[in-house]
């Protein structure tokens, strides 16, 4: 069974893996309105720190955060070259995302 891949090449190891490991998704695609439908939010704080431990995360990749309040917030993986985003809850609102992903091995 394939899984359909929303992020650009330079995310999709880790979304595969994320996916694989049941995280649920928040929202995938074009969640601010700007026609850009390569971005998923899975439900779980992101661990930077682990994940570029894990991942070869290529030079084009940033770690962007978003503190909206109560227009919304995140953390996670930005392409600059392909403008896809793969992010999770904002470490801000850890209570609302009770997974942690990756769990350290």
């Amino acid at each position: 069974m394939s899984q359909r891949l929303v992020t650009c090449l330079h995310l999709q190891a880790i979304e595969t893996d994320l996916r694989q490991a049941g995280i649920e998704i928040e929202v995938e695609g074009d969640w601010w309105g700007t026609g850009n439908e390569k971005s998923v939010y899975f439900k779980c704080i992101l661990d930077q720190p682990l994940i570029r431990e894990r991942y070869h995360i290529d030079a084009t990749v940033n770690w962007t955060e978003y503190d909206g309040r109560l227009a919304g917030h995140e953390a996670g993986f930005h392409c600059s070259e392909c403008k896809s985003f793969l992010v999770g809850g904002h470490l801000n609102y850890a209570e609302h995302y009770p997974i942690a992903w990756p769990a350290p091995q």
